[in-house]
């Protein structure tokens, strides 16, 4: 709910506005599909329904007064609530606990409305509390669950953890504007609720609907506000039309930091946006028999082959590389499926024949174990298409992360071990305990293990080969120390220092990565010289021995560690210096947040980034021969000074000065460096070039601020 609106405010600072009201739409509708299925409504929310009716009436000994009905359990707000909370960006440890509290919460407000009503039966108080006051109660009780917790988790934010800075400073503004909007809403409901024109939108709505839902071939009618369907007739209310989800996007978009222009749009697009949302919700409950009331096989075979294909979208979807285009997107979506399908018709023979001979090995050890698919119990089937399933899955998930052979087979042995103990298990407990098979579970498991065992191979295969990557780098590449370019470089780097940095003597200076004291500028041998403590950090164990190698024993503090985790403490450093490390992964605001945390309260840092407006087009020529395999540095991103600014911003850095170096030609330096290592008689030609660039450097200074290496200085504020 709350969450939503939040991080389109957010958004200013990391652009990731629709990407989480995507995913918080996603789990909202999810969860409320989820709610609606009838095993859940039976087995879940009746008794819920019926638990809460208990509470309400504890103290009452006369008959009850209110009939609760599934309707009165909650389930549209618990699914608001706890999709919110789902999709905003912390750890999932913490999601999935304050989510659950979060029914804990919604449960004890449904049970006090319930107590109010019942005790107040029969009144001319009845109507109006019931229908107005206590459902806003209860949609306020919920935002201000999930405001509170986020105000909690990002009120510490620029002094804890990384996951905390995830909220600009601005969101006060938010809070407040929000705050005032929710209290209009919760006074203007009553009268609005009653209104010629929510009673006009609740009939063009059930019209939308029933339009809808004829496309696809279904019967539905809408006379007035009713829509009748094959699953019944509803009634679309107020409630349907009206939510306290529209004031908190309305202040979202209020207090979003753009243009007015952009925020009248934003402003205009909250209507769209609930229009949809709305009947979206209204079509989930009118959805056909055959998709979520039908046949127990159809219904839940359906929704576990939906939930599979979800999963390879997302997977092809989630790049680590960073943004694809939409052709290459729908081309590697279908390439998965196809997979997927080839993978589960194929494949699947083999695998089931490998599992059962398994069974049959160990028949001694466990005698009850299934050696075979076919179950009594399991009318719908699940255990019999679990292998095929499971095995196309894995599949098309390995192909969407496009992970390594030697990983996928690791994947696919983890996955037979998987099945071959389900068998075992399934045969005890059917034997000891007289339980037969749970097709709701087997249906889960077949989608979750898969999506499970892709994840964390694609998680170690890239791990790994990140790691590797740059201990090659480290061990083999050469040195570039001497080149006419890199003693521009270094001459670049201390100039920062000096006029930004001030006297360094006898402070604490972290650099990010040891590249350069290993194989290039040697600038931290420099800061060194001028009476500071130096300290580092790199993901590579040669470059780390190669840039112990440069200092006196003990000089140098560094230990190895990526800079997204780096392995020291808070606050353990007066300096930081980052230069062309956090642009080498998609993940660079969390290595500005390590940078921040690392950082002590007052302290400087200067972080250095490519520019992605270097006047001689570096960025160009880096995509152009990372495409054809001739980029030794890796992946690397690009940025704009506004684009560094505002990440840099994000996690609660102040941004002193946005100076930049290296006013050169990056294909002048590139072939400066490849003639110092490759071939040393060719410097005489690119030694005189690279010499233009220094003289226009010392004697035009205004060309600077066109260099291709952005180098933003900020400062962690001392009060946060």
């Amino acid at each position: 709910m709350s969450a939503a609106a939040i991080r389109i405010h957010a958004a200013a600072s990391d652009g990731s506005a629709p990407r989480f009201l995507i995913v918080a739409g996603a789990w909202m509708l999810g969860l409320f599909a989820f709610l609606r299925a009838p095993w859940v409504e039976s087995q879940i929310l009746t008794p819920l329904a019926g638990f809460q009716e208990v509470v309400a009436r504890l103290g009452l000994d006369r008959p009850p007064r209110v009939l609760v009905t599934l309707d009165c359990a909650g389930a549209d707000v618990m699914a608001l609530c706890a999709g919110a909370l789902l999709a905003f960006p912390v750890a999932w440890s913490r999601r999935l606990v304050v989510a659950s509290l979060s029914l804990v919460w919604i449960l004890l407000l449904n049970s006090l409305r319930i107590g109010v009503l019942e005790r107040v039966a029969g009144t001319v108080a009845f109507d109006p509390l019931h229908l107005y006051v206590l459902p806003i109660l209860i949609q306020l009780g919920a935002a201000g669950y999930v405001f509170g917790w986020i105000w909690w988790w990002t009120r510490g934010s620029t002094h804890a953890s990384p996951e905390r800075a995830s909220l600009p400073a601005t969101s006060s503004r938010f809070f407040v504007v929000a705050a005032v909007l929710l209290a209009f809403y919760a006074l203007a409901t009553p009268t609005l609720a009653g209104s010629a024109f929510v009673a006009g939108a609740a009939s063009a709505l059930a019209a939308a609907a029933a339009f809808c839902l004829n496309l696809i071939g279904q019967g539905a009618t809408a006379t007035g506000d009713l829509l009748s369907t094959p699953q019944g007739s509803f009634l679309v209310t107020a409630e349907c039309v009206l939510t306290p989800l529209m004031p908190v996007a309305l202040a979202g978009a209020l207090t979003w930091r753009t243009s007015a222009s952009m925020r009248a749009l934003l402003v205009l697009s909250t209507i769209p946006l609930f229009v949809s949302l709305n009947l979206a919700r209204l079509l989930l409950l009118a959805l056909p028999v055959w998709l979520l009331g039908g046949p127990l096989f159809a219904a839940h075979g359906l929704r576990q082959a939906v939930a599979g294909g979800v999963c390879i979208v997302a997977a092809c979807l989630w790049r680590h590389e960073g943004t694809q285009s939409a052709g290459r997107a729908i081309r590697r979506v279908l390439q998965s499926v196809l997979v997927a399908l080839a993978a589960g018709l194929l494949a699947a023979p083999l695998l089931v024949r490998g599992v059962l001979a398994l069974v049959t090995l160990i028949l001694p050890a466990a005698p009850h174990a299934l050696t075979d698919l076919s179950v009594p119990g399991d009318e719908q089937g699940a255990l019999a298409v679990l292998p095929a399933f499971q095995i196309g899955l894995l599949a098309g998930l390995l192909f969407a992360r496009r992970v390594g052979f030697r990983w996928s087979l690791a994947a696919l042995a983890a996955l037979m071990a998987f099945e071959l103990a389900l068998l075992i298990c399934l045969g005890e407990i059917g034997v000891h305990r007289g339980v037969e098979a749970p097709a709701l579970l087997l249906r889960a498991l077949a989608v979750v293990v898969p999506l499970a065992l892709a994840l964390t191979a694609s998680a170690l295969a890239r791990s790994r080969s990140y790691e590797r990557f740059w201990h090659d780098v480290g061990e083999q590449f050469p040195d570039l120390g001497g080149a006419a370019s890199t003693d521009f470089y270094r001459a670049n780097e201390i100039r920062l220092f000096k006029e930004h940095l001030g006297d360094l003597a006898g402070r604490r200076v972290f650099k990010t990565d040891l590249w350069d004291e290993a194989r290039n500028t040697r600038i931290l041998q420099w800061v060194r010289g001028q009476g500071a403590m130096v300290f580092g950090a790199d993901i590579s164990a040669p470059t780390l021995r190669l840039a112990r190698d440069g200092f006196e024993k003990d000089a140098l503090l560094a230990a190895q560690g990526d800079v997204r985790r780096l392995p020291f403490g808070d606050a353990s450093f007066d300096l930081v210096y980052s230069m062309g490390t956090i642009e080498h992964f998609a993940d660079s605001r969390g290595a500005a947040a390590e940078i921040r945390r690392v950082l002590k309260p007052g302290g400087s840092a200067i972080v250095g980034v490519p520019n992605r407006r270097d006047p001689f087009l570096r960025p160009l020529l880096v995509s152009v021969l990372s495409a054809v395999g001739l980029y030794d540095y890796g992946y690397e991103r690009s940025f704009t000074r506004r684009q560094i600014r505002v990440l840099l911003e994000s996690v609660g850095f102040e941004v002193v000065s946005e100076p930049a170096i290296l006013f050169i030609p990056g294909w002048l330096r590139m072939l400066d460096l490849w003639c110092h290592c490759r071939c040393r008689p060719l410097t005489r030609v690119t030694a005189p070039l690279v010499s233009v660039f220094v003289w226009l450097d010392r004697h035009v200074p205004a060309v600077r601020h066109y260099g291709y290496l952005l180098a933003t200085v900020v400062r962690r504020p001392s009060s946060r």
